[in-house]
């Protein structure tokens, strides 16, 4: 018997004993993955996404050149995006692809590798709309992009397909003559627009004239464009925190001190504060910044712990009291306990401090988060952001590899869901770094096709595949869920996730099922004694039967055809229904055979072409011919008020298999 086949398996033999009389009920707590990428209001990473690119919307100012790209991208279905480091060429392409599809949802084009095939016209589905932002460091990149983009220019306009390339900074100039027609230079937008359009956002009253003012004047005619917009949530900020009768002018002045270069004073206020307990604070204060006191108090003894600081011995009420310990550091703690800087973005500096100034600290720092996020039960919007500082700072000093250990031990206790909602937070942060995101794409899909993950650590892997690289990466988002499918030794999590991400577009609903034609077809996928070998696995067909419903390979959906009328489609159906009735037996895929006879006899169109490819998967089985005929006789009820020239499906059936046999029926083709 193959293993393939339906066997019981006892494995981890560990639970409740029933030792007595009586009935005894066992509950199990399931934690749905999709849950542990949720931020603390709930929302979850696509609804974060959405509510980013409104708020870019409602504060986006057209630069000169937009309404050109606009025209281009709708007609051509392409269009390249020149411009100034810092001129909102990033903003611009997104803005035009939301206004091209009407929608939120778009996805990144991810170039090949050098030697093969850099733009792949499979990842461009019926109206995508794509996203390509080239670095400035890959010449060789762009110049093989050119060469393909006139065939990959076809692709997408016979998909109605739209795609935004954003150039590298310094493409020296050079562009293909035939590319000339795509081409548009986004100028900088008046940068004192930009700024008016975010206070008014922000509801922040102040009059028009201010913005003349010499110091903001010179923020808006030379800064970047994303220097402008960290500018107004400054000010916004200290406008929230300000005490009464402090106005507009003195929040701005706060907002420029903030957006400039404090690494002086921020290294004389630790010089200044040269004691274990004090140093330990601040860095604690910076990292739970807003926290309630009594927390910030908790897990700063947890850090002078970590780097083994001595014991105070004094008696405790000779100690300092919180309210003058954070008033050394110029923090403060409000009416509510909570601990805020008396400096706006103080927290951001001194974070940067110790990251930049003292790396002999950061494995005690890693091993202090670890420990804080499973021993000292924070709130969750206070463990958010303490994670979300940590993997800022982490990734921007190239430290990323320090957020593996953490997920690796966060995923520990497969039960432990505020770790593995930190876990899952790191890896979110990674993948939506600029400079990291890739590796961590890559990392991620290497630990999925190890076998053995632990159960929390494939839950998490599954929701942040799911849940967040399935946002701008799908591809790979199901190239990943595949591998976790397959190995995932304890519930169907995995397999649950890459069906519905795979039906929800016909694209990468066409990408699964070539993916498992692919496996299903491999010469010695097979042991001697018929067991599965790294080439197929037993999740491929239970994944199988989930996508292929007779609605899903029935129905076409934009400009592509049913699947079972295609011809590619069609063979890795055939192969899929091979594989079953091969390795399996017919208890296991009886019902979904039913299923697709019933729409057989029903779908005048497409009818046929369902029991072709039934037939031809049974090829050469005589018993599994034998079987079809039977659950059509059995299970599938003839239609009332039939047409009496529509021949009913036992009838159709018949001399279908005749056919295939190879037998010759006396009666006429039905």
């Amino acid at each position: 018997m193959s293993d393939w086949q339906s066997t019981t398996r006892v494995t981890d033999p560990h639970g409740p004993l029933h030792a007595g009389s009586g009935d005894m009920y066992n509950f199990s707590l399931g934690i749905d993955p999709a849950s542990l990428l949720a931020d603390a209001r709930g929302k979850s990473p696509r609804k974060v996404a959405a509510d980013r690119l409104d708020w870019l919307r409602a504060r986006f100012v057209h630069p000169a050149g937009f309404g050109v790209a606009r025209e281009i991208l709708a007609d051509s279905h392409c269009v390249l995006l020149d411009g100034e480091n810092g001129s909102g060429r990033s903003a611009a392409a997104r803005i035009l692809l939301h206004e091209a599809g009407g929608g939120d949802s778009f996805h990144e084009l991810l170039p090949g590798d050098e030697g093969g095939t850099r733009l792949d016209a499979g990842q461009i589905g019926d109206g995508d709309r794509l996203l390509l932002t080239l670095p400035a460091d890959e010449d060789r990149l762009w110049a093989d992009i050119q060469e393909e983009l006139s065939a990959f220019h076809v692709a997408l306009r016979a998909h109605d397909a739209h795609v935004v390339i954003v150039l590298p900074d310094r493409h020296g100039g050079h562009l293909d003559h035939d590319l000339d027609r795509f081409l548009v230079r986004i100028e900088r937008p008046v940068g004192a627009e930009v700024l008016w359009r975010h206070f008014r956002m922000d509801g922040i009253d102040a009059p028009k004239s201010a913005l003349s003012a010499p110091e903001l004047s010179g923020l808006c005619q030379d800064r970047p464009m994303r220097d402008v917009a960290a500018f107004a949530r400054l000010v916004r900020r200290a406008r929230d925190a300000a005490a009464d009768g402090i106005g507009f002018a003195q929040w701005c002045s706060s907002a420029l001190a903030a957006l400039g270069d404090r690494q002086e004073d921020i290294a004389k206020l630790v010089a200044k504060h040269r004691t274990g307990p004090q140093r330990a604070l601040l860095l604690t204060t910076a990292m739970l910044h807003e926290a309630h006191a009594h927390d910030v108090e908790r897990v700063t003894e947890l850090l002078l712990r970590h780097v083994r600081h001595p014991e105070d011995e004094r008696p405790l009420l000779e100690r300092f009291d919180l309210v003058q310990r954070f008033h050394e550091i110029d923090a403060r703690a409000d009416a509510h306990g909570r601990v805020r800087f008396t400096e706006l973005d103080y927290d951001a500096a001194i974070r940067a401090h110790f990251w930049n100034h003292l790396p002999e600290i950061r494995g005690h720092l890693c091993a202090w988060v670890r420990d804080t996020v499973t021993t000292e039960q924070l709130p969750e919007p206070t463990r958010e952001a303490f994670v979300a500082r940590f993997a800022e700072e982490s990734l921007r000093t190239g430290h990323h590899i320090d957020l593996l250990p953490l997920v690796e031990k966060w995923t520990e206790r497969a039960r432990d869901v505020p770790a593995a909602k930190a876990a899952a937070q790191l890896l979110r942060h990674g993948l939506e770094d600029e400079r990291h995101g890739r590796e961590f794409r890559r990392i991620i899909y290497l630990r999925a096709r190890e076998s053995g993950l632990s159960d929390g650590l494939t839950r998490v892997l599954v929701g942040v595949c799911a849940e967040e690289m399935a946002i701008r990466h799908p591809d790979e988002a199901v190239v990943r869920l595949h591998h976790l499918a397959r190995r995932q030794r304890r519930g169907t999590d995995a397999r649950d996730a890459l069906t519905r991400i795979a039906r929800s577009e016909r694209r990468l609903h066409r990408l699964m099922l070539g993916r498992l034609a692919k496996r299903f077809d491999l010469p010695g996928s097979h042991s001697p004694e018929g067991r599965p070998t790294e080439a197929q696995w037993p999740a491929d067909l239970d994944l199988f039967l989930q996508l292929t419903a007779p609605e899903d390979v029935t129905h076409p959906r934009g400009q592509t055809r049913a699947f079972v009328a295609e011809t590619e489609q069609r063979r890795h159906l055939v192969s899929g229904w091979s594989t079953l009735f091969r390795l399996r037996p017919d208890s296991y895929w009886g019902d979904h055979t039913v299923r697709w006879l019933q729409a057989a006899d029903a779908d005048e169109t497409y009818g046929d072409l369902l029991l072709d490819v039934l037939i031809e998967g049974a090829r050469g089985r005589p018993d599994v011919l034998s079987r079809l005929f039977a659950l059509a006789r059995d299970h599938v009820p003839r239609l009332p008020n039939r047409p009496r020239d529509r021949v009913d499906l036992g009838t159709r059936l018949l001399y279908k298999i005749s056919a295939a046999q190879g037998v010759s029926l006396a009666h006429a083709s039905p």
